[in-house]
């Protein structure tokens, strides 16, 4: 009788086709933190995959991780300025970040008028 020595670390590989499969399934269901960190695994092995690099930008923007998503299309539309869904992409993380300013703005000044009495209350 032999003994069989079982690796300790097996290595699968995706074919590309299947892993965007995968990950826009896992978008599509809402397994936003699967979506990332497999996105994140596949870069740090193909860093210069344009599409599948504005795919983790989605998913963040999908996250609502606006701040974090901004740079990562920001350099993409640099790498390649006709890359038309990287710079629409961008144009909407954009608009969420200056609505979110604009809201955080009109908001201070209703908060700060809302902890003091007004003279017809008094």
């Amino acid at each position: 009788m032999s003994l069989a020595t079982f690796p300790t670390q097996r290595q699968h590989h995706c074919q590309r086709p299947q892993f965007v499969t995968l990950l826009n399934t896992a978008r599509h269901l809402g397994y936003l933190r699967f979506a990332r960190q497999a996105a994140l695994a596949w870069l740090g092995t193909f860093p210069g995959d344009l599409p599948l690099s504005l795919t983790y930008a989605q998913i963040l923007l999908q996250d609502g991780q606006t701040q974090q998503a901004l740079p990562l299309l920001e350099k993409l539309c640099q790498t390649d300025p006709e890359y038309l869904e990287a710079i629409l992409t961008c144009l909407e993380a954009e608009r969420k970040v200056h609505n979110l300013e604009k809201g955080v703005k009109n908001a201070l000044p209703s908060q700060r008028r809302s902890h003091f009495a007004s003279p017809s209350e008094l």
